[in-house]
């Protein structure tokens, strides 16, 4: 066979075990008994993770998947994090937008990158990810939402899901 070279990744059902929406998105999407205060707040990933991320959502997913206007992505990005530092809270279709923008990104490294920029596996870092923004989606109310970014962030988010294999050409 052709040996995969590290420029590229490719991201495989064997190397990432959930590629599937949680049914307790789909579920949770359409009960109405669930107030966005019963779903537990996502975790987030530290700014300097999220802003690593990002950037390989630039070089990696955005090329292959263009969902966002990058000038005003980043003012939001950085509005986001800024709020994170004064303890100020964040809308939740930011905060669906922030995640499905990492969750997207993390999908497209390489098992040695998310090692060693993220200290855990690859597997992990996708997996942590996927369930935060299942929570951030769930917390926006996707199912019943006509906010752009909550509409940018479930399409970020199902893209990375049902696309299967991401190959990367860095």
């Amino acid at each position: 066979g052709q040996r995969q070279s590290q420029s590229s990744a490719l991201l495989s059902a064997e190397q990432m075990p959930s590629l599937a929406p949680a049914l307790n998105l789909l579920l949770g999407g359409s009960i109405s008994a669930h107030s966005n205060n019963d779903i537990s707040a996502p975790q987030l990933p530290t700014k300097m993770e999220a802003e690593a991320l990002f950037q390989r959502y630039l070089d990696a997913v955005d090329p292959m998947a263009h969902v966002l206007h990058i000038p005003s992505f980043k003012r939001l990005f950085e509005q986001f994090w800024m709020h994170v530092e004064i303890g100020s809270p964040n809308q939740n279709s930011c905060t669906a937008l922030i995640l499905a923008v990492c969750m997207a990104a993390a999908a497209s490294v390489s098992p040695l990158q998310a090692k060693s920029q993220f200290g855990i596996t690859k597997e992990d870092l996708f997996l942590r990810l996927q369930k935060a923004t299942e929570r951030a989606l769930l917390r926006a109310n996707w199912a019943k939402t006509s906010n752009i970014r909550t509409l940018q962030a479930l399409t970020i988010y199902l893209v990375t899901l049902l696309s299967g294999v991401i190959t990367i050409q860095c």
